[in-house]
């Protein structure tokens, strides 16, 4: 029997009938929509691609580097074998390392990125050829083409990064840990100068977060017993970031998971939780203002804001709705109840347990105009992707993900071909707290000229891993006394007096006094640094390095105070805000 002319199935479909698709024969092209999934080529699903006899292979990815740009090997060997270098270590030495050393490698790699773009003089002859060698590459093999191609048929959408201030109970529970993680990293340290193998080296930044298939937060790899100890403590923080509530009822599982805090963590956890949390919201918030967690305080008042304004016309789209997104189901099964109540109306929700066919009849049901539900309860790992959620004008991002490119794609559902009304995109996050450093790293990850030109050595070594090092970096404490830590790096003057409130004039770190240095921290954790010497000042509280990585978000308009944050969004009016990033993307939509 002759196979049909075209084939459409999933990645995990495919590894299941890997047998029978790699008989297939005289196959013309093989189209891998989101490719950044084989940005590994030694994973099975790449695997199995790599044998199907097919003439022609195509790769679509919004994300082509997510890491670092060794990764980016990986797909171009798929689609052009050899085209880039003859081996990855070939790749590495001709055009990773030298481009790693460019002084100026925002404007090289814009260079890089355009067709007519001519490489700075100033750069060194090895940079040069480097840079020639990886755009002559490009321009066989890729083609890019951004949002600007759509952005005629899309509505204007509003982005927004909310800096949500921690509880009393939450920040006494992150000095908890932070000093129980403290006490662990001069152990490790300790390890190290006796000549001892550290066991929390090389944490493998993929297993940092929420899991797949499973799409639970509580099961992921093992990683070694430091590693498995440092992803249960980098676990319990975001919980309680979420809601206290989510560490207390973790705390009263069976301690018989391998990822499980050790028995003296927990016993100073539950005696806080004890006596600090209370009942009322022990395994839920049945409070109609949270006071144990800064972001569910935040979102009740935006829920109550959103669903009291006036619905649209139908045509226009009828009722605002919006799409509510978190990396753990145990998140999502907190916030449920509370969104009912908010509105008054029943949920629907998207997880890893969803049926497809369920999917596609829960989508319709909610982009009908006169839809019933106003919530939109998803899991970013099982719905963040393929999914066209236009009926929503709002989407709110609970907690955000190590990966910049997970997040992104959430935030993609619903400004889309079809949507009709201007959309809010909301990031959460609890300020001053292991969260927001995460978000530091998300941005600095998410520019492409910052991630491209991570220092990378010619061992096999991952960029995307965590050492010791970057873990003793990643848990430092905030500076006192600041609104926004992430504005602090950024260097940026808007907040000054007789300075407009233009993000523009950020002002680099070269040109920042010692005073001001010494309370900055670098949020570029992903570069190895070497350990100070006993007695000298801690690489932590040094001069930033360059504030490239977090050159996206330079230009966003800063609001640090109540007022311009209300005049701004009249939504955002919680109290508990300290800071709001905002960007606007205009329509040219009639």
């Amino acid at each position: 029997m002759r196979p049909p002319p075209v084939i459409i199935m999933s990645y995990e479909m495919l590894i299941q009938n890997s047998s029978r698709m790699t008989e297939l024969a005289n196959l013309d092209l093989v189209v891998c929509d989101e490719g950044h999934r084989l940005k590994n080529l030694g994973i099975k699903t790449t695997a199995v691609l790599k044998k199907l006899p097919a003439r022609r292979r195509i790769i679509l990815t919004g994300t082509p580097i997510q890491n670092d740009l060794t990764e980016f090997w990986s797909l171009a060997e798929f689609v052009a074998p050899g085209c880039l270098a003859a081996s990855r270590e070939e790749y590495r030495e001709r055009i990773v390392n030298p481009l790693s050393r460019s002084p100026h490698p925002t404007e090289l790699f814009q260079t890089i990125a355009t067709t007519d773009g001519q490489v700075s003089e100033v750069e060194t002859t090895e940079v040069v050829e480097a840079a020639q060698r990886l755009k002559r590459a490009l321009g066989i093999f890729l083609l890019r083409r951004t949002s600007d191609v759509i952005s005629r048929r899309l509505p204007s959408k509003v982005e927004q990064i909310v800096f949500c201030e921690a509880s009393d109970i939450q920040r006494e529970l992150q000095a908890v840990m932070l000093k129980w993680v403290e006490c662990q990293l001069e152990n490790e340290e300790n390890n190290v100068d006796f000549g001892k193998p550290p066991a929390f080296l090389e944490i493998d930044e993929d297993s940092l977060d929420t899991p797949h298939p499973a799409d639970e937060a509580d099961d992921y790899d093992d990683a070694g017993v430091g590693g498995a100890g440092v992803l249960a403590c980098i676990m319990a923080f975001r919980k309680i970031y979420n809601h206290p509530s989510l560490l207390f009822e973790a705390l009263k599982q069976p301690h018989s998971r391998k990822q499980s805090l050790p028995s003296g963590l927990v016993g100073s956890l539950r005696d806080l939780l004890h006596q600090r949390l209370p009942p009322t919201e022990r395994s839920a918030c049945s409070a109609s203002v949270c006071r144990t967690s800064g972001k569910l305080a935040v979102l009740q008042s935006l829920l109550a804001g959103i669903f009291r304004m006036p619905p649209d016309p139908i045509s226009r789209g009828g009722s605002h709705r919006l799409v509510l997104v978190s990396n753990f189901t145990q998140t999502l099964d907190l916030l449920e109840p509370i969104c009912q109540n908010v509105t008054m109306a029943p949920c629907l929700r998207i997880d890893g347990k969803t049926p497809t066919k369920q999917r596609i009849q829960i989508v319709d049901r909610f982009n009908s105009p006169t839809c019933v539900e106003k919530v939109l309860l998803l899991s970013s790992k099982a719905g963040g992707t393929g999914l066209n959620l236009i009926g929503a004008d709002y989407l709110v991002l609970f907690d955000i993900d190590w990966n910049p490119a997970t997040d992104e794609q959430a935030l993609a559902r619903i400004w889309r071909e079809g949507q009709k009304r201007q959309v809010h995109l909301i990031r959460l996050v609890t300020a001053n707290t292991l969260e927001e450093r995460i978000l530091q790293r998300q941005i600095a990850k998410s520019s492409l000229a910052n991630t491209a030109m991570s220092p990378v050595s010619s061992s096999n070594k991952r960029t995307a891993s965590l050492t010791l090092d970057e873990l003793r970096e990643l848990f430092q404490p905030s500076p006192c006394e600041t609104t926004c830590w992430t504005h602090d790096l950024l260097g940026c003057r808007c907040h000054l007096p007789n300075v407009d409130n233009d993000c523009h004039q950020s002002a680099p770190y070269s040109h920042a006094s010692s005073d001001d240095e010494e309370d900055l921290r670098t949020f570029q954790i992903g570069r190895p640094r070497k350990r100070p010497k006993t007695g000298s000042a801690s690489p932590i509280n040094a001069a930033p390095c360059s504030a490239r990585g977090l050159g996206q978000i330079s230009t966003w308009r800063h609001l640090l105070t109540p007022e311009s944050i209300s005049s701004a969004s009249p939504l955002l009016v919680s109290s508990k805000i300290r800071a709001v990033f905002q960007h606007i993307t205009t329509s040219d939509m009639t």
